[in-house]
């Protein structure tokens, strides 16, 4: 008797494909400089995840490869964003994101005296 594959492939196959664009277009975003909004990437991994789970094991195989990829856009994506925001924390003067005199300044407050009497 043949294996029948199971009905929701072509779904997840879409999927799979709909996500590795959507990571690829936000990678070519951050490489020209302009901010993402990756809003539901996370949300849409995990339904493919779950739904790649919820599948036979003999219709999981086909997967593998594009999955292996598709983590290690994610992992390329995640620095790339991790980056930009390293990039954007620092202000003119080269401030650690974070810092005291920084934090006043969002809030419209004066900052902080330096250590050292400044």
């Amino acid at each position: 008797m043949a294996h029948t594959p199971h009905p929701r492939i072509g779904e997840l196959l879409n999927e799979l494909e709909t996500v590795a664009a959507v990571v690829a277009a936000a990678q070519s975003a951050l490489a020209a400089g302009s901010m993402v909004d990756l809003r539901g990437l996370e949300e849409r991994v995990a339904q493919l995840c779950e739904g790649l789970a919820a599948l036979p094991p003999a219709d999981c195989a086909g997967f593998s490869a594009a999955m292996a990829e598709l983590v290690a856009e994610l992992d390329n994506l995640a620095r790339a964003v991790q980056a930009q925001r390293d990039e954007a924390a620092r202000d003119a003067d080269g401030e650690a994101a974070g810092s005291p005199a920084q934090a006043a300044r969002a809030y419209g407050r004066k900052p902080p005296p330096t250590r050292g009497g400044g």
